[in-house]
């Protein structure tokens, strides 16, 4: 079974070397069912985290077809190592819009 864990605001950030923004929003799925807790007391981390390889996504990223796959392989494995754990299988995107 998979579980989701919605991180609540939209993610907006600046689009690296350009003055366009991005907003997306993230949901986190993980086989594990014990992780409410952790990741509602590392929501900071969580955001931190996600902002730091967003801020770094030129347009040209953004616009490829494969940037959502790309993130979905590339934030995980950053959560888990930040929250020093490797219950994060993928995520989940509500919008992806760059203006």
């Amino acid at each position: 079974q998979q579980y989701t864990y919605e991180l609540g605001d939209a993610f907006i950030t600046n689009v690296k070397n350009s003055r366009k923004l991005l907003k997306t929003s993230v949901v986190l799925v993980s086989g594990a069912s014990d992780l409410q807790e952790t990741l509602d007391e590392k929501k900071y981390v969580i955001r931190d985290t996600v902002l730091f390889i967003l801020r770094d996504l030129t347009e040209e990223d953004i616009s490829s077809e494969t940037i959502q796959d790309k993130l979905r392989a590339e934030l995980p494995d950053a959560l888990n190592k930040a929250l020093g754990i490797s219950s994060i299988d993928s995520v989940y995107f509500g919008d992806f819009v760059m203006q």
